[in-house]
């Protein structure tokens, strides 16, 4: 139903987090379907390129995906390592 006592900034905030969710949601299903999940599971902290080359990807995309997972608090960026480690919790899921 619509809401017409929704003002012009909650309704952005709506639309942002419904492209955030959906973003979320296809950085995800790319990580199941490449195998990134997988071979991050079973890595200890590691930089994009060894991510990359143990998963078989090209480092420039897969650290695009490692952004976006960065920045949606599933992985998590050690900046002085330049390494991403994905957290135990994540690893069981």
């Amino acid at each position: 139903m619509l809401d017409m006592t929704e003002t012009t900034e909650e309704f952005a905030e709506r639309m942002t987090a419904a492209i955030d969710s959906a973003s979320l949601t296809l950085l995800a299903s790319i990580g199941h379907q490449s195998g990134l999940f997988d071979t991050m599971a079973t890595l200890p902290a590691a930089t994009s390129t060894q991510i990359a080359d143990a998963a078989g990807l090209h480092e420039r995309y897969v650290r695009e995906w490692l952004g976006g997972l960065t920045a949606a608090g599933v992985i998590e960026f050690a900046p002085a390592e330049a390494t991403y480690v994905l957290p135990l919790i994540e690893r069981r899921f």
